[in-house]
């Protein structure tokens, strides 16, 4: 649940910073889906090593 809210987070984060950079809706999905997936997989594998598993 934590990694839906922290994409959907990035998502509109990067959707945002596309529109005042004047970008179309392709820009804006890139740019949504770029900063919501990099957040995300970070979270992921800190929680997958090692003591941090189960943490989220």
């Amino acid at each position: 649940m934590i990694l839906i809210l922290i994409f959907a987070a990035g998502f509109v984060y990067g959707w945002v910073k596309a529109k005042r950079a004047g970008g179309r809706a392709v820009d804006r999905l890139r740019y949504g889906i770029i900063h919501g997936l990099a957040p995300t997989l970070a979270v992921y594998a800190i929680a997958s090593l090692g003591d941090w598993q189960g943490f989220f």
